[in-house]
């Protein structure tokens, strides 16, 4: 998985200071640090106390609803998803006609459980880090 961690202290002022580019496939993982968490390290702290518990075995899995993105731990992968996959009150059949599909390419990605630990401490360390050199 190969991301990118941006500040742009002019976006600053529009509060999109902070930004994350990953490879096209993983592009979904951005999106779900960005929407469901941003710069919001005490909510971010909830998916860390998860990964511990995992990690000492204490629970087995967790699933996180999110408002668009939701994620899915076990001790070997992180799962990540657009909501839209499950969507089961729209019948899309109905639009066959009009040659219009779910696009499921870029709705979900995967990693290793290790490698979404890794990733998410750098990004609390790169939040951490830029706010100390915003306030000097």
């Amino acid at each position: 998985m190969e991301y990118e961690f941006i500040r742009d202290p002019d976006l600053d002022v529009v509060g999109k200071g902070f930004q994350v580019e990953f490879s096209h496939e993983h592009r979904i993982v951005g999106r779900w640090l960005m929407e469901e968490f941003g710069t919001d390290l005490d909510e971010l702290q909830k998916v860390f106390d998860f990964m511990s518990e995992i990690e000492a075995a204490k629970i087995t899995e967790q699933f996180v609803l999110g408002k668009e993105i939701s994620l899915k731990l076990n001790r070997y992968e992180a799962l990540i998803e657009a909501n839209a996959l499950h969507q089961q009150e729209h019948d899309l059949s109905i639009y066959e006609d009009d040659a219009l599909e779910l696009d499921e390419n870029g709705l979900s990605a995967g990693c290793g459980f290790e490698d979404f630990l890794d990733m998410l401490e750098a990004w609390r360390d790169f939040v951490i880090d830029n706010n100390r050199k915003r306030r000097r």
